[in-house]
């Protein structure tokens, strides 16, 4: 009876604490209306598909390059660039990651989207951010290519573009559902709404 009283006792003490972990906090009523005005330029910019508003957007890294061998890393130096060299690069990951250089970028930003699938919250990965920003929002498009949904992730802060991410070959759908629900700020119900009011 004693240790039924007891363990009673604890659960009532630790209600607070476990009732604040289980709610997921609410969003305040204007966030949605601020994510929405940061993002518009990009998501326009994606769907009119002209590669100079795109390149505007553009957040290119000013980061020490590396003269050493190997997949990963900070920037490879080009030929005639002594390690440690700042340059400006582009982060992007197609099969692996790479860094795109100014004169590369117009055809890194060469495709088409068929709309924004959804907008989520980035969680910082493993690369430092000097090298492989996080960014504060991703924006998830979706394209058609051969007859399959494809992804690909913009990442934004500040209104401006750090990264893009091509992934082969999960749909939008599935990419979506690895996020937590937490993160998802604006879902694909909302965005699609969004997308036609932005064509």
């Amino acid at each position: 009876m004693c240790n039924r009283l007891a363990f009673a006792g604890l659960l009532l003490l630790l209600s607070p604490f476990l009732l604040t972990g289980c709610t997921q906090p609410a969003m305040p009523e204007n966030a949605e209306d601020e994510i929405i005005t940061e993002i518009t330029p990009l998501v326009e910019a994606f769907l009119t598909g002209d590669i100079s508003d795109r390149r505007e957007l553009v957040q290119f890294l000013s980061t020490a390059c590396t003269a050493a061998d190997g997949l990963g890393g900070p920037p490879k130096c080009a030929p005639g660039e002594a390690e440690g060299t700042l340059v400006e690069v582009f982060p992007v990951l197609e099969s692996e990651g790479y860094f795109a250089r100014p004169s590369e970028i117009d055809r890194i930003l060469d495709f088409t989207v068929d709309g924004l699938y959804a907008v989520y919250r980035p969680s910082p990965g493993s690369d430092p951010e000097a090298y492989w920003p996080t960014g504060e929002y991703a924006l998830l498009f979706e394209r058609q290519s051969a007859g399959i949904s494809l992804p690909i992730t913009a990442f934004a802060q500040d209104g401006r573009l750090v990264r893009l991410a091509f992934s082969y070959p999960a749909e939008p759908a599935a990419l979506l559902d690895q996020i937590p629900t937490d993160q998802v700020l604006l879902d694909p119900v909302r965005v699609r709404a969004l997308t036609e009011q932005l064509r």
